[in-house]
């Protein structure tokens, strides 16, 4: 699996948890409820950033 293939999937299942009703904090605690998915979204996103703009150093 090449790295756009993992980028990609980091992506979707990023997405796929921000969707989802599930949550490891609940949504209806005010403010800490959001903040799960602010982490999933930024981890997400950085992670899907690294394999995307890994360099030849980096293999």
């Amino acid at each position: 699996m090449n790295n756009k293939a993992k980028a990609a999937l980091v992506i979707v299942l990023t997405v796929v948890y921000l969707l989802s009703p599930i949550d490891l904090v609940p949504d209806f605690l005010p403010g800490v409820g959001q903040l799960d998915d602010l982490a999933a979204l930024l981890f997400g996103g950085k992670k899907a950033l690294g394999l995307l703009f890994k360099g030849p150093a980096d293999c």
